[in-house]
C-alpha cells in the first residue's frame, strides 16, 4: 500500500509539472512553432522520468571519458557502455516521443501575434496572483 501511494504521488506531482509547464510554455511555443501539443501529458509521463535518468548518465559518460582518457584508461569500457545505455534511452524516448506525435490531433494550429503572446502571459500573471490570494485567504 505504501509504494502504490508512493507512486500516485510521484504520478501526480508529475502531471502537475507537467501541466504547469505547458501552461507557462504554451504562449511562446504557440508564437514561435504555430502549434499547441495536445498529447503533452502523455508525452512528458515518458520524457521527463528517461531525462531524470539520461541526464546523470550523460555527465556520468562525460567524466568517465576524460577521466579514461587522461588518468586511467581501465575506464574507457565503464564510459562507453554509459555512452551506449544514454544513446539507446535517448533513441527509444524520441520513438516514443514521436509515435505520440504521429497520433491523430496531436497539436492544434495556432496563428498569434506577439501582441497576443503578452496578453496572454498577462492573463496567466492575473490568474496567478488571484489564485495566490485565493489560497492565502483560506489558509486563514
Amino acid at each position: 500500500a505504501a509504494f502504490l501511494t508512493k507512486m500516485q504521488r510521484y504520478a501526480w506531482g508529475l502531471c502537475a509539472v507537467s501541466i504547469s509547464a505547458q501552461t507557462a510554455t504554451a504562449p511562446l511555443a504557440a508564437y514561435y512553432f504555430g502549434r499547441l501539443p495536445l498529447y503533452f501529458l502523455i508525452t512528458n509521463l515518458v520524457a521527463v522520468p528517461a531525462a531524470t535518468i539520461i541526464i546523470p548518465l550523460s555527465l556520468t559518460t562525460i567524466a568517465l571519458s576524460a577521466i579514461g582518457t587522461y588518468v586511467c584508461q581501465y575506464l574507457m569500457p565503464a564510459a562507453t557502455l554509459c555512452g551506449k545505455t544514454v544513446s539507446l534511452m535517448a533513441y527509444a524516448q524520441n520513438e516514443i516521443a514521436g509515435g505520440i506525435s504521429s497520433l491523430p490531433a496531436a497539436s492544434i494550429q495556432t496563428d498569434i501575434n506577439l501582441v497576443q503572446t503578452w496578453a496572454l502571459y498577462a492573463i496567466l500573471l492575473v490568474a496567478a496572483i488571484y489564485i495566490g490570494r485565493w489560497r492565502n485567504k483560506s489558509v486563514y
